[in-house]
């Protein structure tokens, strides 16, 4: 955690929630062969959602978790979690589409793609 993801009141802010998922939702596409700059297929986000479940203050070192939940023909979605003390101080699930760099366009999950994702799903 860094110091200036509190705000005036020592709690972590709504967007460093945001980045912490990233964080490791990158790290994940990376790892399963999905995201490497340059590709011409990329995965762009569509929607998130975070349910903050406990206070978080700084200082902390937190610990972060990633699930797949759904793999369909043209969408998947991840829940992460954010953990500090054993305990899950917020959850974002994040859907995305995989997008056509150089028609701007989402196109469907191909075989490779879906067999990555569902290896992990929950």
């Amino acid at each position: 955690m860094r110091f200036g993801d509190i705000d005036f009141l020592g709690h972590v802010t709504n967007t460093a929630y945001l980045h912490y998922a990233e964080s490791v939702r990158a790290t994940f596409m990376r790892e399963i062969g999905m995201w490497q700059p340059g590709q011409v297929r990329q995965g762009v986000i569509v929607h998130h959602e975070v349910d903050y479940l406990r206070e978080l203050g700084y200082p902390a070192r937190l610990r972060l978790g990633l699930s797949v939940v759904d793999v369909s023909e043209r969408s998947y979605a991840v829940v992460q979690g954010v953990f500090f003390e054993d305990l899950c101080r917020a959850v974002v699930l994040t859907r995305m589409v995989r997008m056509d760099t150089q028609t701007r366009r989402a196109v469907p999950l191909d075989s490779r793609e879906h067999a990555a994702l569902s290896a992990w799903r929950v």
